[in-house]
This record gives C-alpha cells, sequence and structure tokens, in this order.
C-alpha cells in the first residue's frame, strides 16, 4: 500500500518506478519469452504460467502509470512493454510456424 502523502510516499514511488523498469528490463536482457530459463522437462503450464504471470505485471505496471505511481517519464515504461510483446509476437510466431510444420 503506497502512502498518501509526504515523504513516505515519495519514497515508495521511487522505490516502485526503479522495481517496475528493473524486472521488465531483466525480463527483455534474459528473453525469458524466447527461450525459457524452465529446464527442459518442465511441464507445459509452466511456461504458459510464465505468460500470464508477465501480462499481469504489465497489466499492473501501467495501472501504476495511469495513478501517478511511477515517476519519470511515461514513454519509458511503455517502451519496455512494447518491448515486451514485440518478443512474446515472436515467440508465439516461431510457435505457430512450428506447429504447421510438425
Amino acid at each position: 500500500s503506497i502512502a498518501e502523502n509526504g515523504r513516505t510516499r515519495k519514497l515508495q514511488i521511487v522505490t516502485l518506478t526503479a522495481l517496475i523498469h528493473g524486472v521488465f528490463e531483466h525480463l527483455l536482457s534474459t528473453d525469458l519469452l524466447v527461450s525459457s530459463s524452465l529446464p527442459p522437462n518442465a511441464p507445459p503450464q509452466s511456461l504458459a504460467q510464465v505468460g500470464v504471470n508477465i501480462s499481469y505485471m504489465a497489466l499492473r505496471a501501467v495501472d501504476c502509470l495511469w495513478n501517478g505511481l511511477v515517476m519519470g517519464e511515461p514513454l519509458r515504461l511503455l517502451q519496455l512493454l512494447y518491448g515486451v510483446y514485440s518478443v512474446a509476437s515472436r515467440k508465439e510466431n516461431k510457435v505457430r510456424k512450428s506447429v504447421w510444420i510438425v
């Protein structure tokens, strides 16, 4: 829960902003959506759950942006989200092509 006003609120917003940007930057740099770091014998539900969790986190990040809880340039967060979307769509295209090949 974010404080209503004062120094605590500012500190919480700075921390939340750094956390959101850091997580999405790490997600893009590790290419988790393209080559999953899950073990090869992981059940398919695990891979699906990764996508669901990332989608939910993106939803909450946009919610924070909309409510003024993210500091700095909104374009930075939107560019990170676009990067995640482009990586996810590349993976989806690879999956579709492999289904057609088989």
